[in-house]
């Protein structure tokens, strides 16, 4: 895994999740998307905006494109949900994954 997107419960971004992920053009993030061109992506749905904070799915980054000024779709393919949400839990520096039913 080479990327981790970041998917909030009404997020104002242009995203299908199942086929692309729009993120905008900060230098790290441009380069972490074209880096994991070919590779995974693991789907998180973070605290904020009232998410689980749970790990949600994984699918495979096909490309990287421009979208509306400012911002990159990466494009995925073999978008696969997790059968269960994987919660991430941090105890002593350490982080842990578990299954959250």
């Amino acid at each position: 895994m080479k990327a981790v997107f970041d998917v909030k419960p009404g997020s104002g971004y242009d995203d299908d999740i199942t086929r692309r992920y729009q993120f905008p053009a900060r230098s790290n993030y441009l380069e972490a998307a074209r880096g994991a061109v070919g590779d995974w992506a693991l789907y998180r749905e973070p605290q904020r905006n009232g998410g689980r904070r749970v790990y949600i799915a994984v699918a495979r980054v096909v490309s990287v494109v421009p979208a509306e000024a400012g911002h990159y779709y990466a494009n995925v393919a073999d978008y696969l949900e997790t059968p269960y949400n994987v919660e991430r839990a941090v105890q002593n520096r350490s982080a842990k994954l578990r299954l959250v039913a």
